[in-house]
């Protein structure tokens, strides 16, 4: 149900010509919820925005904290490394990287 509901959403945004950016606060949002199946239903979201964006670090900054999370550690490297292909340095991405191979992700 909660999948459902946060697809209609980003549709909606679709329809109306939204930026990009308001999908991934709506992926944001679902990160931190205590509902079941929320981190499965942003790190769907996320990805969706990466596809739609690929350019858009932010996005791919959270799909990797979002896989992370869902112990996807080797998921969660390539999206931290495909947010520094989008933005060289990018202060997150480089933090996270640098995180996840000191956990040998």
């Amino acid at each position: 149900m909660f999948e459902a509901l946060l697809l209609e959403c980003f549709v909606s945004l679709l329809k109306e010509e939204h930026d990009v950016l308001w999908m991934a606060v709506i992926g944001h949002h679902c990160i931190g919820q205590p509902v079941e199946g929320a981190l499965e239903s942003a790190a769907k979201a996320f990805a969706r925005a990466t596809t739609l964006a690929p350019g858009f670090a932010e996005a791919w900054v959270n799909l990797g904290v979002t896989r992370y999370r869902l112990s996807n550690l080797a998921g969660a490297r390539r999206a931290m490394e495909r947010a520094l292909e989008a933005a060289p340095g990018h202060p997150a991405a480089t933090a996270n990287l640098a995180v996840f191979e000191r956990l040998g992700g």
